[in-house]
């Protein structure tokens, strides 16, 4: 079973709302952060990913050419 970071995210809320804790709500925000970058750094990639598969790319050689076009501007 694959928990998502939805999931943990509303678990989380859930149990923070119980916790009156302010180390508790430290752990919280701690793990809140973690759970956003990690998502958007996945759906980073999948971006990626999907300009790469439509074509939407530049090889190595084609961005060194790039880049000598500015040395002369």
């Amino acid at each position: 079973m694959t928990v998502t970071p939805e999931a943990i995210r509303e678990k989380l809320h859930l149990f923070i709302e119980v916790a009156a804790d302010k180390k508790i709500q430290a752990i919280y925000t701690l793990f809140e952060e973690e759970i956003i970058d990690i998502e958007n750094y996945n759906n980073d990639i999948e971006e990626a990913e999907k300009e790469i598969e439509a074509g939407n790319f530049l090889t190595n050689e084609q961005v060194l050419a790039e880049i000598k076009t500015w040395k002369s501007k």
